[in-house]
């Protein structure tokens, strides 16, 4: 809200501090405006003025038209408490956004979002979970049981909870490809990272790409083919790709896993 606006409610809150409002509060409220000549060109004081010429067009005040200026305060109140509710919206969303477009995707972590979200449970009806995008915390069980303890913002601490509340802010996202397939995977599969996973990142001539080190015998890998990144297997130890279908700059990828490994 302008300067101007702040301050006529300012000054009608003052008014109204009590509860209560008075013909003599209604006067004191006119003077008020013509000091300030420049509030009568913003809302609210533009229909206060409105009201109060109509009111005291006789030179005095009838109780119907105090019930007006009270009804009238009373609706500016309103909107004042929505103007604040939207402006605030509006200051959380630009911090959102500033935290999104920080991320480095060379850290290979979850971005910081400045944000906690409540996502339902697809497998008990009126469940849901508080997810922190902060520090990428749940207090559902397999985050509780299994990712608790591993690093803020780790791969790690993906549950699928996390995942989707992740994409809720995908359409203002300046994530890598790799950070917004993995995040479409969980929650296409309805499920999150392995939390015993370690995961690096390697620079391929078509971008980066994402791999996951860990005890099984495959890796997940999250690779552009023709430009459009999606989830791979490679098993290190048979050397070659799950179904045979292999990402851009596939042997680079290979390499950079057995020399992990």
């Amino acid at each position: 809200m302008n300067e101007p606006t702040t301050r006529t409610l300012g000054f009608c809150r003052s008014l109204t501090a009590d509860g209560e409002l008075s013909a003599e509060e209604l006067w004191l409220l006119a003077d008020w405006l013509n000091a300030n000549p420049d509030c009568c060109d913003h809302w609210p004081g533009n229909e206060l003025a409105v009201l109060l010429s109509a009111a005291f067009e006789n030179g005095s005040v009838t109780m119907t038209e105090l019930k007006k200026a009270v009804s009238k305060l009373s609706a500016i109140e309103r909107k004042a408490a929505k103007l604040r509710d939207a402006e605030m919206k509006a200051l959380r969303e630009v911090a959102i956004i500033e935290t999104i477009e920080s991320y480095n995707p060379a850290e290979c972590s979850l971005p910081y979002v400045e944000a906690t979200v409540s996502v339902g449970s697809k497998s008990s009806i009126g469940v849901s979970y508080s997810v922190d995008l902060r520090t990428a915390s749940c207090d559902c069980p397999d985050w509780v049981g299994s990712r608790r303890q591993t690093p803020k913002l780790s791969l790690a601490r993906c549950c699928k909870h996390v995942a989707e509340g992740l994409q809720q802010f995908a359409g203002k996202q300046r994530w890598p490809d790799w950070l917004g397939a993995l995040i479409a995977n969980c929650v296409e599969r309805g499920g999150g990272t392995n939390p015993t996973d370690s995961w690096r990142t390697i620079q391929i001539k078509e971008g980066v790409a994402l791999f996951s080190i860990g005890h099984g015998d495959w890796c997940n890998v999250f690779a552009p083919l023709d430009r459009y990144h999606s989830r791979y297997g490679y098993n290190p130890s048979q050397r070659r790709w799950s179904y045979g279908v292999l990402p851009d700059s596939s042997a680079a990828i290979a390499r950079a896993i057995q020399s992990c490994r």
